[in-house]
C-alpha cells in the first residue's frame, strides 16, 4: 500500500509567506500603536517562532506594553533547538516573572513558541493563568506542515519524539486560546486551530503565518482579543439594571441594531460576509463602537443567549416584533439572564471580536 502523506499547505501558500518576511525583519524599527491601556501591569511573556527571536516579536511586545502589559521577550536568543535545558530555562523565567509580582502571568507563543506556551501551561499552572498560541501546530499530524524537516535538521530528535512527555494536544489546566489562520502557508490550519476540547477558545484571523505576530493589523487584533480576556466577564446584573430608560424614538433607532446583532445567536455558522453586513447595518444607526458593544453585551446578549442552549434552536432569524419583545423584556428583568450569559461567555467574546474586526475594516 502507498503511504498516505499528511496534508500541508501548498507550495504557492508557502511561497506567499515570503511577502510577509519584510514585516519580520523591520519589526524592531516600527513604533507601537497608540491605545488606551487596559492591562494594569499584567505580566506577559512572548516566545518567538522557529528561527526567530525577540527582534521578530518586537512590535507585538511594544503594543502589549502600550496596552498596559508588563511584556517581556524570552531569554534564549534564536529559537532553534528544543532541549531539556532550554525548556528548564524558560520554566525558570516564567517562575521569576510570576514571583516578582506574586501573580500568574500570560504566555503568548508564536508558531514553535506556542508549543512552549502549551508545555509551560501544563507544567506551571501555578505561574500561568492564560496561554495563547499564534499559528502553533499543537494538534493533529506533526508533519502536516512545511517546517518539520527544518526542525529535525536543527534538533537531535524527530517531531514525533520531542524531549518531553506531555501531549500538547491535550488542553492545559489553564485557560488556553488558539489563534489560527486558514491562510497559513507554513502549517496546515487544522493543526493550529485544534478541536473544541483542546482549547477554551479558538479564533481565526485572516493573516499569513509570518504575519500573526508581526503584522500591525494582526497584532491589533491579538491585543483586542486580550482586551476581551481581561474583562471581568458578562455584564453584571447591577450594570444591566442601570440601563437607561429608552424613549420610543430611541427604541426605533435601536431596533434594527438589536435585530441584526441577534443573528450572532442563531444556531448556524456565519461567514465573513455576514459579519461585514452586520457591521454596515449597525454603523448606520450612528452609535460609537463603544456604544454598540454595550448594546450587544447588555441588551442583545441577555435576550438571545437562550437560543444557543436550545438543542433545536432557531437558525433562520427572528422577526423584528419578536426581537423587540425579547429585548425589552430582558431589560426589565436582567437578573433572570445570569445563567445563560455565564455559559455563553466565550461565544460572546468570539463574536464581538469578529464584529469589531468588521467595524474596523469599514
Amino acid at each position: 500500500m502507498n503511504e498516505v502523506k499528511p496534508l500541508r499547505p501548498s507550495f504557492l501558500s508557502l511561497a506567499s509567506e515570503l511577502l510577509a518576511l519584510p514585516k519580520v525583519l523591520v519589526a524592531p524599527l516600527r513604533s507601537a500603536d497608540q491605545m488606551e491601556p487596559f492591562a494594569n501591569g499584567k505580566t506577559a511573556l512572548v516566545i518567538p517562532g522557529m528561527l526567530s527571536n525577540n527582534a521578530a516579536t518586537a512590535l507585538l511586545i511594544a503594543n502589549l506594553r502600550q496596552a498596559g502589559f508588563d511584556a517581556h521577550g524570552w531569554e534564549n536568543g534564536l529559537n532553534t533547538k528544543v532541549t531539556p535545558a532550554r525548556i528548564t530555562a524558560v520554566e525558570d523565567h516564567v517562575a521569576r516573572l510570576s514571583d516578582q509580582t506574586s501573580q500568574k502571568i500570560i504566555v503568548i507563543g508564536w508558531s514553535l513558541g506556542g508549543l512552549y506556551a502549551r508545555l509551560l501551561a501544563h507544567r506551571s499552572p501555578h505561574h500561568i493563568d492564560l496561554a495563547v498560541t499564534l499559528g502553533s501546530p499543537f494538534s493533529g499530524d506533526s508533519r502536516a506542515n512545511n517546517a518539520w524537516r527544518l526542525y529535525e535538521a536543527m534538533n537531535d530528535h524527530s517531531v514525533d519524539n520531542p524531549p518531553f512527555e506531555e501531549d500538547l494536544s491535550n488542553k492545559p489546566p489553564v485557560r488556553t486560546l488558539a489563534i489560527w489562520s486558514s491562510r497559513d502557508g507554513v502549517i496546515y490550519p487544522e493543526c493550529t486551530a485544534g478541536t473544541p476540547e483542546q482549547s477554551d477558545l479558538r479564533i481565526e484571523l485572516p493573516y499569513k503565518h509570518l504575519e500573526l505576530a508581526t503584522s500591525r493589523r494582526a497584532i491589533r487584533e491579538v491585543v483586542g482579543i486580550l482586551r476581551e480576556e481581561m474583562r471581568d466577564g458578562a455584564p453584571s446584573a447591577l450594570a444591566l439594571a442601570q440601563l437607561p430608560v429608552l424613549t420610543d424614538e430611541e427604541i426605533a433607532r435601536r431596533l434594527p441594531v438589536w435585530s441584526v446583532l441577534s443573528d450572532t445567536f442563531l444556531d448556524t455558522e456565519l461567514d465573513e460576509h455576514h459579519y461585514f453586513r452586520i457591521a454596515e447595518m449597525i454603523t448606520e444607526a450612528g452609535y460609537s463602537k463603544e456604544e454598540l458593544e454595550t448594546i450587544y453585551r447588555c441588551e442583545v446578549e441577555p435576550a438571545f443567549s437562550f437560543n444557543l442552549l436550545d438543542p433545536a434552536g432557531e437558525w433562520a432569524g427572528w422577526p423584528e416584533e419578536f426581537v423587540l419583545e425579547r429585548v425589552l423584556a430582558s431589560r426589565k428583568t436582567p437578573e433572570t439572564q445570569a445563567r445563560p450569559r455565564v455559559i455563553m461567555h466565550d461565544h460572546i467574546k468570539s463574536e464581538w471580536v469578529k464584529i469589531s474586526r468588521a467595524l474596523d475594516a469599514l
